[in-house]
């Protein structure tokens, strides 16, 4: 997903889950504020990539040829994105924060799934970008950090300058250091992406 597309997502989601419609949002200043804040971290030093990489978990032990690529710390969301050059799949750990409020009851993959649409619906009232053909294909499981991580494989495009298909997963993972369930996610395009990767990588995390 190019840089500039997620960060506009990454934005719309901040900006309309915590409330700040009006206060941030509403105003141009605060928006260019929390907009370059945002840029910042997308081209952050790899010193400062490794520190806010840390607080979400430990990626030393990252096999070879994965390599961790942005790590952002915006009001109470958390992002840790990596990548596997050789089929340009992107694996990630997202601590939702106040965003989607995971920890506001039993989460299943069935009411992740809700709130998913929920935040897409919002996503899609920007007239620039629009998330388009969002399907649950499956659901599913693999073992990780010493539990059974539940998954959704989904497919969606993303509907900007141009049409980008993607497929992919997004799963429940209890974060053992905060108790709280994070989100794991891994994408790419339809005729690149390998659950096997996705896989890998996250068995070599730790919290």
């Amino acid at each position: 997903m190019p840089k500039g597309c997620l960060a506009k997502i990454i934005l719309v989601v901040i900006i309309t889950f915590t409330g700040l419609t009006v206060l941030v949002a509403g105003t141009y200043i605060g928006y260019i504020l929390l907009q370059d804040g945002l840029k910042k971290q997308l081209n952050a030093t790899n010193e400062e990539l490794r520190s806010r990489a840390e607080q979400v978990a430990d990626f030393s032990r990252i096999p070879p040829g994965y390599s961790v690529t942005k790590a952002l710390n915006l009001l109470s969301m958390k992002i840790v994105l990596a990548s596997h050059p050789s089929n340009t799949q992107v694996m990630g750990i997202v601590d939702s924060g106040l965003i989607l409020n995971l920890n506001d009851e039993n989460l299943t993959l069935q009411t992740l799934e809700e709130k998913i649409k929920t935040l897409i619906s919002f996503i899609n009232k920007q007239k620039n970008f629009k998330i388009d053909n969002f399907t649950v294909e499956r659901l599913d499981s693999f073992r990780a950090l010493n539990q059974t991580i539940p998954y959704m494989k989904v497919s969606f495009s993303i509907l900007g300058e141009e049409k980008q298909e993607f497929i992919g997963i997004i799963g429940i993972i209890k974060n053992t250091k905060t108790n709280k369930d994070n989100l794991i996610i891994s994408y790419s395009s339809p005729n690149q992406y390998r659950q096997y990767v996705a896989e890998r990588f996250f068995q070599k995390i730790e919290f």
